[in-house]
């Protein structure tokens, strides 16, 4: 089955997966990715992942939009740093609130859309150390080639029961241009004006089994 994943343009050596998902991925190793933070949220008091972000200095977390609809309610979300496994927390693990939310101006709602990009200041500063590092991020007008790294920890099949990993996932995929993206769209029936070419970057394999 052709599978085809569109992401903002917001990270290229890493990104979180804006339908919460790595399928196909495998464990990554302790402390990989000190960029990545789990944004968790507790409707009912108990604390649940809802989305990857990564750390851009200090006190802003770079993530998705759309991680914002669940809740408008700042007090219900945290953001942990440096975790890799949630049943141990490792020694470097840090748990701070969120002060602001921001959402793009332009973010029209939904997943799969343009502008699905926001910012997160947090209410105390993190502590860099061995885990906890800011993303490196490509240089600016660039557009990525090769492939790049999914890292998160979205469920791992896509289809009811959904299932949350433990564990930090990464999975290495290959980069599509604009010109194969668009040619995916319409061989998928999908909309290809929802391509944005100016915020969206493509990932295969068109062969599927990754996501």
């Amino acid at each position: 089955m052709m599978w085809l994943v569109v992401f903002p343009l917001i990270v290229l050596s890493t990104t979180a997966s804006p339908s919460n998902r790595i399928i196909g991925g495998t464990d990554a190793s302790p402390g990989e990715f000190p960029h990545m933070v789990s944004i968790q949220w507790s409707p009912h008091g108990l604390m649940h992942h809802l989305c990857g972000g990564s750390i851009l200095n200090e006190r802003w977390i770079l993530t998705a939009a759309h991680c914002n609809m669940l809740t408008l309610d700042n007090q219900l979300m945290k953001v942990i740093a440096g975790a890799w496994d949630f049943r141990t927390p490792s020694q470097y693990q840090q748990e701070v609130g969120v002060d602001l939310f921001i959402n793009h101006p332009h973010y029209p709602g939904g997943v799969g859309v343009p502008h699905n990009i926001a910012l997160i200041r947090v209410d105390e500063q993190l502590l860099l150390n061995p885990w906890v590092q800011p993303v490196i991020l490509p240089p600016s007008n660039s557009y990525p080639l090769g492939s790049g790294i999914l890292s998160g920890w979205g469920w791992t099949i896509d289809e009811p029961p959904f299932l949350f990993p433990y564990i930090l996932q990464r999975a290495q995929l290959p980069l599509l241009s604009l010109s194969a993206c668009y040619t995916a769209f319409v061989q998928l029936g999908e909309d290809p004006a929802e391509l944005d070419t100016f915020s969206h970057i493509c990932t295969g394999p068109l062969s599927g089994g990754y996501s």
